[in-house]
């Protein structure tokens, strides 16, 4: 009787875990890649704004939002926002205005970005770029590095 009791519960859990990933489909997190074209660029608002990032194996219409890594003091920056296309791929840039206020601390004073004396942008680096969806556990990162900027003529 408890050997049959044992296995009865045994069964329901193989069935609850099967049916609940039937339910959730399969997991895109495992096949998911992001990278960034080019991997490096100085720092320099115009040159990160024409950074293309670009991810794949997320799902169908996936909306993913992009952050570099604890990249300013410990906290994360929030760089891009996209949307997957049916085959669970997208393509976006930089967000300009992320670009000033996140990685330059720019603050707007009369609709102008101004620098914060007090808060510098974040130093050149390597940072982690994390693609997370909202709409499913699907995730991806890479590494992007932010250069010195060459040095004015």
């Amino acid at each position: 009787m408890v050997v049959k009791k044992i296995f009865l519960k045994m069964i329901t859990v193989v069935f609850v875990l099967a049916l609940g990933a039937h339910i959730l489909g399969p997991q895109a997190e495992a096949g998911t890649s992001l990278k960034t074209e080019p991997s490096a660029a100085p720092l320099n608002p115009k040159a990160l704004a024409v950074v293309k990032i670009m991810g794949s194996g997320f799902q169908a219409e996936d909306r993913v939002e992009i952050t570099m890594v604890k990249a300013n003091k410990g906290k994360d920056v929030n760089v891009a926002f996209a949307e997957a296309d049916s085959s669970g791929k997208f393509e976006t840039k930089m967000n300009i205005l992320s670009i000033l206020q996140g990685i330059f601390n720019f603050r707007f004073k009369k609709g102008k970005p101004t620098p914060d004396p007090n808060n510098p942008p974040i130093p050149p680096g390597k940072y982690t770029l994390k693609a997370s969806s909202w709409d499913s556990k699907a995730e991806a990162s890479c590494v992007f590095e932010i250069t010195v900027p060459p040095k004015k003529k």
